[in-house]
């Protein structure tokens, strides 16, 4: 049998959507291989023995062009500027690259390690977009083979789900909009002052001081409350616990993995209409305009006391989750793979 090796710049035990596809990506690959070999700069103290596949940090050089050499098939989880270079001693391996994010910063397109990853990822690669975003914004030849998420972790919660309860997931940065669930609860307060919402933040960052700031200034603090950085059954459970997600991302994301992680755990998304998050929740009656907080209030409002559109919205999000499971999703990457020889 083929060996397979993956190349993820970035790995677990880190957190970050990049880091997880690679892990499912051996994990569900390795049976169709005589080996699987992640080679990664993320390092661990943890014990890996026990790993069903090989994990190379930070390999020397003599180890990195012998992995190369004694792999069949390559796979690079995003563009990596130092591992990718080996392609070019190994010509006629074969070598597909998932793009999972741009190639550059905002206001970056010209910078040298921008025009290097485009000369890497052009070079005999056959390229996997995660949205049509993406591939739309990166205008390079290839396929779109959406993100799967982890059907064996996030699933319906068995707690009694709170009707007025609303979730936001994600690192606590500006990038993601995380002022913007404060703006909606206020809103939602003065337009709608009998509905008993409350706010819940999932994850850390460095707007955690000034979010808070905030929330003690609109007079919020026993609506809004925050658990940290949490993962496991242990999100998947805290999750399921809420009626209705808010994805209110500024920046333009590639996909929006959170989405689906919503939905497979009875969450409804409201998303933000930007990059990938409207292909990742599956529902234009889910997507609000420039992160409209009037929008996103009508729509919470909705959700709460029209129960068909409820219902209706559980269904969509039920229909969109069955193409996006594990085995679906990794079967394309290996009828890819078979395809390429």
């Amino acid at each position: 049998m083929r060996k397979l090796l993956i190349i993820s710049e970035r790995f677990l035990p880190e957190i970050g959507g990049v880091q997880i596809f690679s892990d499912m990506l051996a994990n569900e690959l390795k049976q169709h291989f005589s080996s699987v070999t992640v080679i990664t700069k993320t390092t661990s103290r943890l014990n890996e023995t026990s790993n069903p596949y090989t994990i190379l940090r930070n390999p020397t050089f003599a180890t990195l062009i012998a992995t190369y050499c004694s792999s069949d098939i390559i796979v690079e989880s995003s563009i990596s500027n130092r591992f990718s270079w080996p392609k070019l001693l190994f010509f006629w391996k074969k070598h597909i690259v998932v793009l999972h994010t741009w190639l550059s910063p905002p206001k970056q397109e010209n910078h040298f390690k921008t025009h290097l990853k485009r000369f890497l990822l052009l070079y005999r690669s056959r390229i996997v977009y995660v949205s049509n975003a993406l591939k739309r914004g990166i205008r390079l030849k290839g396929i779109v083979i959406p993100n799967p998420y982890n059907d064996a972790l996030f699933l319906p919660s068995p707690v009694v789900k709170e009707k007025y309860s609303i979730v936001f997931l994600g690192r606590l940065v500006s990038d993601k909009g995380v002022f913007i669930p404060i703006e909606i609860i206020r809103t939602l307060n003065q337009n709608y002052p009998h509905l008993p919402i409350r706010l819940t933040y999932i994850g850390e960052g460095v707007e955690y001081e000034n979010i808070k700031t905030k929330i003690a200034s609109y007079g919020l603090s026993n609506q809004i409350h925050f658990l940290g950085s949490i993962s496991g059954p242990q999100l998947s459970l805290e999750l399921g616990k809420h009626a209705i997600g808010i994805v209110p991302s500024i920046w333009q994301e590639p996909f929006g993995l959170v989405a689906l992680e919503m939905q497979a755990c009875g969450v409804i998304p409201i998303v933000n209409n930007v990059g990938g998050l409207p292909e990742a929740v599956g529902n234009p009656d889910l997507v609000v305009n420039n992160n409209s907080i009037e929008e996103y209030c009508i729509l919470i409002h909705r959700l709460i006391q029209d129960d068909l559109f409820y219902s209706t919205a559980i269904q969509t999000s039920k229909n969109h989750l069955r193409n996006h499971t594990k085995k679906i999703i990794f079967n394309q990457y290996l009828n890819l793979i078979e395809s390429i020889g």
